[in-house]
């Protein structure tokens, strides 16, 4: 009996995919909406919602996008990613959306404005539209593209502004606003999505269920006691809540009993560091990595040294699909780090997605790895200009006070908000490394490899924000060089548990995701034990 029809459901409840078809209004979000849909159709200006990874922003984005979509009326677009490198590309973007035709990709930023005020004026004006832009990750906004923003909102009539801009973004960016006052001022609304109360948490669930059923009644699946401990394991987290109630509905096909018990919820919590920590499992993640990039930079070094940026190597930056790992089912091969072919291996995934291109921005300086401990990773050698917190973000994924903090400390002579020139070196502090060797015989599961530190940062960090936790550890292939490959750091005593993960991937991450077995204990790899992300060669 299928997994749908065993509960009597036409679709999976707890997805982790931000369905508007499954969205829950509770009290507080639902406030929210109706507040930034009034400021929306009374063209108010810019508006901000902040909240924690996982409160749910991006499920309410697509749900008031959907909202203002369906109005002839207003002219509704998203942003998705909004990080870039310069305003000009952040205003081509927003031109592109506004103006398809006419639009020429080497317009100077000056000409870009022009033609964004001119198709704002078009529909604001002439065709009497709301125009409205939606932005989610807005903590990925660099400071010189919230000016953009900002300047963007000049644009007005006598009695109201031209441009909608709705901003979804983690608390992190309350500081950068904070920091910006003539950003601050132009704010109509800044809410603050909180998570749910016990009782929210209760009505997701049942609500989920209801749009999910396949029968005239939703499915009562989950007892009270469970829900209680749902959501005193999640904190009332909507992301959490569908992770730990997916599993538990997996657990509940295979006993075969009536509902999810507050037993099988704590069956499900244990060793799932991302919803309750897990003192065994996080040491073994804070311990693995020292030894691989010990070995790996070297390498690094000698395949990519300093500088050096010939064409070749950045047409390499798609992603490799090589077998860092050999390809499961039936049977989950050995050794991560062998790096042995397999041709001929069971396919584990849907078929591969084709790898985005990334342009390196920076490159690292790889000197002397000797020492066993260390205060730094090696330098990094600024490409691109941009402020210390740019550059925080891309070496360290998200932007956080300890990444920021710790780079000021160690480049004394740079403070915050100050623009780095090209070719400025800035000295990388490494965050409490520690080495770890895993167990022969544990599972992982290994989502790609990259032959660029960069580009697998990028995916890393993407990983991360969805409630991930990745690392990128330099892998050595005679003849080839150095590649970085992309795992998630938690380990699995068996393949059961290691597919469970794997079905929980993103869509676009699981193309290319293999479930590995076993590692080479020569390897060594570096992390940080508070945020195991992004791994550095040595200096």
């Amino acid at each position: 009996m299928s997994y749908f029809s065993l509960f009597h459901l036409k679709e999976e409840p707890f997805s982790n995919s931000p369905d508007p078809e499954l969205y829950y209004q509770g009290p507080r979000h639902a406030d929210c909406l109706h507040k930034l849909e009034i400021a929306i159709r009374l063209k108010r200006g810019l508006n901000v919602v902040l909240g924690d990874v996982g409160a749910g922003k991006t499920t309410m984005c697509r749900h008031l996008l959907r909202t203002l979509q369906s109005d002839d009326r207003v002219e509704a677009h998203l942003l998705l990613d909004p990080y870039f490198e310069t305003p000009r590309e952040f205003l081509a973007v927003v031109c592109r959306m506004l103006q398809p035709t006419g639009f020429e990709f080497d317009d100077t930023e000056w000409r870009l404005k022009e033609r964004i005020k001119n198709a704002l004026f078009r529909f604001g004006v002439d065709e009497n539209k709301v125009v409205a832009l939606i932005i989610d990750e807005g903590q990925k906004i660099t400071v010189e593209c919230l000016e953009a923003l900002r300047e963007l909102l000049n644009y007005e009539t006598n009695n109201s502004k031209l441009l909608q801009i709705i901003i979804f973004a983690q608390t992190e960016l309350k500081a950068v606003i904070d920091a910006k006052e003539n950003f601050a001022d132009r704010i109509n609304e800044l809410i603050e999505v909180k998570p749910l109360s016990r009782r929210e948490t209760a009505k997701m669930i049942r609500h989920r269920l209801e749009a999910a059923k396949d029968t005239f009644k939703a499915p009562d699946l989950f007892t009270p006691a469970a829900i209680a401990a749902i959501h005193k394991a999640t904190g009332g987290y909507p992301r959490k809540i569908m992770r730990l109630c997916h599993k538990a509905l997996l657990l509940l096909a295979r006993k075969r009993e009536a509902k999810v018990t507050s037993a099988m919820v704590a069956e499900c919590l244990k060793g799932d560091r991302r919803t309750r920590p897990n003192g065994r499992a996080w040491a073994y993640a804070a311990l693995l990595l020292i030894a691989l990039v010990l070995t790996g930079a070297v390498l690094y070094a000698m395949w990519r040294p300093q500088g050096s940026h010939d064409a070749s190597a950045q047409a390499e930056s798609r992603v490799v699909e090589d077998s860092v790992a050999n390809e499961v089912e039936p049977p989950v091969h050995e050794a991560l780090l062998t790096l042995e072919e397999d041709t001929d291996g069971d396919i584990l995934s849907p078929p591969a997605l084709s790898g985005h291109s990334v342009e390196p921005a920076v490159d690292v300086a790889v000197q002397d790895a000797q020492a066993d401990e260390q205060d730094e990773l090696g330098e990094w050698v600024v490409e691109t200009e941009g402020t210390l917190e740019d550059l925080s973000r891309r070496i360290y994924g998200p932007l956080s006070s300890r990444a920021l903090e710790g780079l000021l400390a160690a480049n004394p002579q740079y403070e915050v908000g100050e623009t780095l020139a090209r070719g400025t070196r800035l000295v990388l502090p490494a965050f409490n490394e520690s080495s770890f060797v895993p167990q022969h015989d544990e599972y992982m599961v290994h989502v790609a490899t990259y032959p660029e530190l960069v580009s697998a940062m990028q995916v890393a960090g993407t990983l991360v924000d969805s409630g991930w936790d990745a690392a990128c550890m330099p892998v050595n292939r005679e003849g080839e060089g150095t590649r970085f490959a992309l795992v998630l750091m938690e380990s699995f005593p068996d393949e059961s548990s290691a597919h469970a993960a794997f079905a929980e991937l993103p869509a676009e991450n699981r193309g290319r995701a293999r479930i590995i077995r076993g590692w080479d204990t020569g390897a060594t790899v570096l992390a940080h034990a508070q945020d195991p992300v992004h791994l550095i060669p040595v200096r």
